[in-house]
């Protein structure tokens, strides 16, 4: 089912970037340019970078290398980059649906969603000190 997802949503041949998930163990596509070609042969025999790829996520991987071997590691970023925002729209809508049913009367849901997303501390302070305090009575 979860196949059948993906490909609702990725329509595309993604064959040509399998390299991208291991470099050490895909054969160079055939759409890189020679010169990509090359930076890949060197990268896929460097063994201390296995060694490193091994013990590191993909994407930082990739921007570890960046240096080294630039056009390759722009194009696995460029295609990485997707998942990463898709996943970030979920979580910020997913918050704000809880907040809209636990607020329901609250019309600006921004500070409390920036408050539920905010992935540093949150200056919380600042956002008090936004909202409308009740006189007493």
């Amino acid at each position: 089912m979860l196949a059948e997802t993906f490909e609702e949503y990725f329509k595309e041949d993604y064959t040509d970037f399998f390299f991208i998930r291991n470099p050490f163990t895909s054969d160079a596509p055939e759409t890189l340019t020679n010169h990509e070609k090359e930076s890949f042969i060197e990268l896929s025999c460097d063994g201390s970078l296995k060694t490193d790829f091994t013990k590191s996520e993909l994407g930082e991987f990739w921007l570890r290398i960046s240096s080294e071997y630039p056009t390759l590691s722009k194009k696995a970023l460029l295609f990485l980059l997707p998942f990463s925002t898709t996943y970030l729209c979920e979580t910020g809508f997913s918050t704000m649906l809880v907040i809209k049913n636990k607020f329901r009367s609250k019309i600006n849901l921004d500070p409390n969603v920036r408050l539920k997303l905010c992935s540093a501390e949150p200056d919380i302070s600042s956002l008090v000190s936004k909202l409308q305090h009740h006189p007493s009575h």
